[in-house]
Parts: structure tokens; C-alpha cells; sequence
């Protein structure tokens, strides 16, 4: 292949150029105004600029640079958002026919100010003009004024970002698709990853190169990927991270995922759990130093085997249980006398009188609505270990029945 020689160094300022952030005056503001707009200036080239390259090595090293890029299957690649039009040219290029991102409206807003958008079409101003009080007062009395203006934005950031994007992709035939996830909310990727992994087999059944990406390509974007390995290919979920991190630097959700997991296996078990435990619940009384504390309920032998709690630090009992997905009622005996906590959930039985009620685990479903967390004092952690064949064939079995239950989503760029 013969190396292609660019005639100037235009093509490469996204990436060349080392960008210096320097403030100055608006031409249609006067210094009194003491408005001022961002802009950036090109100080230095990079030593290794690629002047003497192929383009397919250009696009490699440019992806790697400008968005963290890292190719994971012959058809998934991970990395950060996309911030430029020439990002999405360069993805064109490397044959990505679809993007999944899962960044959120407010990290759009916030993230990097980018040389390309700070300019003037960019900052659409319109003026204003502002009535003070003395401006009203004359008016009143149809006297002469003078008018005082302002200007005023009249489209955001993030808006014009997005829209820009997303028209790039529609003339690059790349199809986006935006799917919000809030970053470092573990509980939110939870309930939306089975929909994630399922859009994605969707979109590898149709033969799409896809990227999936975040705002950093760190946590979301990779998690995403860990699942569909775990999922869809009978990849144990440590194998599955293992060759996600090895190959792209993250720290995917893992804990996220494994909730998920259980979430997707309970969907087709019908409230019967057919295997060993899946979460690890601490069960916490604030009581007074040297008291009796005993743990009781459904769990406990059908309230026939009381379980001590053991004191830690202060008023702090805990009692750890290991529990398969349910809703459990217990209670507390406090030196003998049957008691509940005000600091958890309760919930009457048949008979009238008031426990604690603890749900643990929960149903996958394709469009989930985000349930708000109830308080508890309790504490509840998944367990992360091999799945029984069993539960391999009941986790395979509802995550391809999320993938296929997504519809009608039209997978063609619109």
C-alpha cells in the first residue's frame, strides 16, 4: 500500500495541534461590558505528527488518541464519547456502522469545551433590549430614552453538540442511538442493563459494527460489554472482565452486573430459585451494649431457629445471611421481647402483627422504571459465583428474550 502524502497540515488540527485556552473581548461587546468568550489558538505541533503514514496506520493512531478506542470482538469497540465531527468521520472510516451512548444530557453539558463548537456559530447571540426602572418611569411619560441592550444565548451547549453529532452520523450513515445511564449511580445501571445488552445483540444480529461508549469509556460503556460477554457467549463474568480490562483500561460495574444477572435468572424462575444463595444480606439492630440480640423470621427455620447477632462497635448488632431472591419477613428478640426496627421497612402478615419485611432481589424487565430506594439499615450484597448449568440456561434464556422483546426499535440510521 503506498503512503499517502496530505498536502497541508489542515487535516490535523483536531489532533496535531497542542490547543492553548486564552480569553478575549467579543468585537460587539465594549470592555465596560466585561464579556468575555472563550477561544483557543494552535501554539505547537506534536513531534509525531503523521505526515509520512498510510491512512489506515493515521486512523488507528488517531482513534487511539482522540477517543480512547479500543476494538474488544471483531464487531464491538469501546471508548469515550464524541465530541467533534471529525470523530465521527474517523469512526466512518474504521467501518463502525453504529454507536450506543450512554451519557447523560447534564455530562454533555459539563464535559470539555471543545475548540471546534467555540466559535460563532456556535454562540448564536440575540440582543435584547432591557427595561430598567428609570427606562419604565420615562416611558410612563412618553419622555425620550435611551435604550440599554443586552445579549442573550439562545442555544446551549449540549444542544448544539448534540445536534451536530447527530447530523455528522446521519451523513456517514451511522446509526446513534442514545440510551442514558447516570454515571456512578450503580443501581441505575442495574435496572437499564438488560436493555443495553439486548440492543446490542440487536445490533451485531444485523451486522453492525458498534461503539459503545460513555462519557470516559470507564465504568458504563465497558460494563455493557463485560454483560454481553457473560450473557450471550457463556463466558464466566470473571473470564468476561478479565478480557474487557486486558484489553481497554476501565473498571466496569461489576457488582451492577452481577445484580443484573440475578435480576434476568429470576425473570424466568417464577419466584422458585433453583441453586444456591445469591445475596448476602447484613442484617443491622441499634440496641444498647450488652443486650441479647437474636436475628428471627421466614429464613430462620420458619421462625423456629434464632440466629445471634453479633455486637460490633457501640449500639451496633449485625447478624449476615445468606439468602436467594424473595421477600422474607423477621423480626428481632431484644432479651426476650419480640421486637421490629424502626430504621427498616415493615409490613403486617395475616395475623395482624407488624414486622420487618426485607425483598431481596428483583425481576428484570425490558423498560424498566427506576424505583426509589427504600431507606434501610440493612445492608445487601450480591454474591459473585459460578453459575450452576442451570442457571446458565435461564440467564441465556431471558437475556435473549429482553434482546428480542425490544421492539419496535427501527435499527436503521434515521
Amino acid at each position: 500500500m503506498c503512503s499517502l502524502q496530505l498536502p497541508n497540515c489542515r487535516v490535523f488540527n483536531d489532533t496535531d495541534y497542542r490547543l492553548q485556552k486564552c480569553v478575549v473581548f467579543d468585537g460587539r461587546f465594549t470592555a465596560s461590558s466585561a464579556v468575555k468568550r472563550r477561544q483557543y489558538r494552535p501554539i505547537s505541533v506534536m513531534s509525531h505528527s503523521p505526515f509520512n503514514m498510510n491512512l489506515n496506520e493515521y486512523m488507528d493512531v488517531t482513534l487511539v488518541k482522540s477517543l480512547g478506542i479500543r476494538q474488544i470482538t471483531e464487531q464491538i469497540y469501546v471508548g469515550s464519547c464524541i465530541q467533534k465531527e471529525s470523530h465521527v468521520e474517523m469512526l466512518s472510516d474504521a467501518g463502525i456502522t453504529a454507536v450506543v451512548n450512554f451519557q447523560t444530557g447534564v455530562e454533555a453539558e459539563n464535559w470539555r469545551n471543545n475548540a471546534n463548537l467555540i466559535n460563532e456559530s456556535h454562540r448564536r447571540w440575540q440582543k435584547v433590549e432591557v427595561l430598567s426602572l428609570r427606562s419604565q418611569v420615562q416611558a410612563s411619560h412618553n419622555a425620550k430614552r435611551s435604550p440599554v441592550f443586552k445579549w442573550r444565548r439562545v442555544e446551549g451547549r449540549a444542544l448544539y453538540k448534540k445536534k451536530i453529532i447527530n447530523e455528522s452520523c446521519q451523513r456517514f450513515n451511522i446509526l446513534m442511538i442514545n440510551y442514558p445511564i447516570r454515571e456512578g449511580d450503580s443501581f441505575h445501571m442495574r435496572k437499564r442493563l438488560p436493555f443495553c445488552v439486548g440492543l446490542l445483540l440487536r445490533l451485531l444480529k444485523k451486522n453492525h459494527k458498534v461503539y459503545v461508549t460513555c462519557t470516559t469509556g470507564f465504568d458504563r460503556s465497558p460494563a455493557c460489554v463485560v454483560a454481553y460477554l457473560h450473557w450471550m457467549t457463556d463466558t464466566s463474568l470473571h473470564a468476561a472482565y478479565n478480557i474487557v480490562t486486558g484489553l481497554h483500561s476501565c473498571k466496569p460495574y461489576r457488582s451492577a452486573i452481577a445484580w443484573a444477572t440475578w435480576d434476568l435468572i429470576a425473570m424466568v424462575e417464577n419466584g422458585a430459585h433453583d441453586g444456591p444463595a445469591t445475596h448476602a444480606v447484613t442484617f443491622v439492630w441499634n440496641g444498647h451494649k450488652g443486650e441479647d440480640v437474636y436475628l428471627v423470621g421466614d429464613f430462620t427455620g420458619n421462625w423456629k431457629e434464632p440466629i445471634q447477632a453479633v455486637h460490633k462497635v457501640g449500639p451496633r448488632f449485625e447478624a449476615e445471611v445468606r439468602l436467594s431472591p424473595g421477600k422474607y419477613l423477621y423480626k428481632y428478640i431484644i432479651c426476650g421481647n419480640w421486637r421490629h426496627s424502626t430504621n427498616s421497612p415493615t409490613e403486617r402478615d395475616e395475623r395482624g402483627s407488624l414486622n420487618n419485611v426485607i425483598v431481596v432481589g428483583d425481576v428484570a424487565s425490558v423498560r424498566p422504571l427506576i424505583p426509589q430506594q427504600k431507606k434501610d439499615a440493612n445492608i445487601m450484597k450480591v454474591i459473585e459465583r459460578p453459575l450452576t448449568e442451570n442457571e446458565r440456561f435461564m440467564l441465556a434464556k431471558a437475556a435473549r428474550c429482553v434482546a428480542f422483546s425490544i421492539c419496535p426499535i427501527k435499527l436503521a440510521p434515521k
